[in-house]
């Protein structure tokens, strides 16, 4: 038996559907299956202005499933973002929030709140669903002025603490600059 869309009951996204769609096709057409996208992997928005986007787990959900202190939340806000200053939406009130391991940085959600959202989100769902963590999203170039630059900011940050564990390495690389 082969469905897609809203029939599933899942997530009702026309891009999801569309997804589903193709994973049958190929399935039917094909003798090895597919398992498709996991469904916590599949990024939503809403096309407001601005757009809300989202990925993943929400905080709550995630402190949930693994505790209090096994999750961490870093948040910018779309008044931090030069691009946002530049455009003259950092008045909007948006954010960006990613949520994710405190022990290894895997990413378990995000939500953005921005006049780009639902592009951003996307970066986000890419990383899931590669296993990127948050402080290698650090070490991803991003254009400068640019929404996403503030998912690199955050992943730096997160990194940054990371580093401060190794007191003189952290040392060694704030003199050089780094």
């Amino acid at each position: 038996m082969y469905a897609a869309g809203d029939c599933t009951g899942d997530q009702q996204f026309t891009h999801y559907a569309g997804f589903q769609g193709a994973i049958a096709a190929r399935n039917i057409l094909l003798p090895l299956s597919d398992p498709g996208v996991k469904t916590g992997e599949v990024p939503g928005c809403t096309f407001t202005s601005p757009e809300v986007a989202h990925v993943g787990m929400k905080e709550a959900e995630a402190k949930a499933a693994l505790g209090d202190g096994a999750v961490r939340t870093v948040v910018r806000n779309l008044k931090d973002m030069d691009r946002a200053i530049c455009d003259g939406t950092d008045a909007a009130g948006g954010l960006v929030k990613i949520i994710f391991k405190a022990g290894d940085g895997a990413i378990l959600g995000a939500t953005i709140v921005a006049p780009v959202a639902g592009e951003l989100i996307s970066e986000i769902a890419v990383a899931m669903a590669g296993g990127v963590k948050m402080p290698e999203m650090a070490s991803v170039m991003h254009s400068y002025p640019s929404y996403s630059l503030s998912i690199q900011t955050l992943a730096a940050g997160v990194y940054y603490e990371k580093l401060k564990g190794n007191a003189k390495l952290y040392n060694v690389l704030k003199k050089l600059g780094l």
